[in-house]
């Protein structure tokens, strides 16, 4: 959580759909985005683009792979971090109020 006590909320943006093809998850744009590119996802980052369904926070989506994924090198939370940066950065995830 930041010093406020708020923590920023992400959701998945809703211009791009979710299917999995030959056992790959892969984020398929629909309409006309920039790059219109289709994304393969791991099946990690896939969780994640799950979990953004529905606004959540870092910590949210920390604590949902560490009840779902095991841990053992303490890595998932900068990957998870690194995960909704790039992603605001693509535009496949919003951050919203």
């Amino acid at each position: 959580m930041n010093g406020n006590g708020l923590e920023k909320r992400y959701r998945a943006n809703g211009n791009y759909v979710y299917r999995k093809i030959a056992g790959e998850g892969v984020l398929i744009p629909s309409g006309d985005l920039p790059g219109n590119v289709m994304v393969t996802l791991s099946e990690t980052c896939a969780f994640l683009w799950e979990q953004l369904q529905e606004p959540r926070t870092v910590g949210d989506l920390i604590a949902a792979a560490r009840a779902a994924y095991d841990d053992p090198n303490h890595e998932l939370e900068a990957q998870i971090r690194e995960f909704v940066e790039d992603r605001v950065k693509t535009g496949h995830i919003w951050e919203v109020r």
